[in-house]
């Protein structure tokens, strides 16, 4: 093997260990939703009136399941709710929002919410619910 194909084959390696050092961090997806409801609905500790709202996943590559909600210019955080994660076998290209009736007059309550293309996503947990409901 000549010399210039030492080094070029040496330089090879050296480039490609190099490329494995490099530190890539693809952060994760905030999941921003922009949501316009045009009725009252509940959400954990509290009642959003007709409006829109932005529901987006709180910033952290570890946890995946605290819902932020913030008002619809994203100017004002309304609510931090910690989520349970839940899965489903059909992926969407929307975003798929599922509601839970409540008793007479009491708004329609946010069950779960799932991101465009994601097996998973969320389920409010509410004071009363129990494990079955999960």
């Amino acid at each position: 093997m000549s010399i210039v194909r030492k080094v070029l084959a040496g330089l090879s390696v050296l480039g490609l260990l190099a490329l494995l050092c490099i530190p890539v961090r693809a952060g994760p997806s905030n999941e921003k939703t922009q949501m316009t409801f045009s009725t009252a609905v509940e959400v954990p500790g509290l009642i959003l009136p007709a409006g829109t709202y932005i529901f987006k996943l709180f910033d952290s590559q570890s946890v995946r399941n605290i819902v932020e909600i913030w008002n619809g210019s994203g100017s004002q955080l309304l609510a931090t709710i910690y989520a349970v994660p839940v899965y489903r076998r059909t992926v969407t290209a929307d975003t798929v929002v599922t509601f839970e009736t409540r008793g007479p007059g009491a708004p329609p309550a946010v069950d779960t919410w799932f991101h465009p293309g994601d097996h998973y996503g969320v389920k409010f947990a509410y004071p009363q619910m129990t494990a079955r409901d999960f």
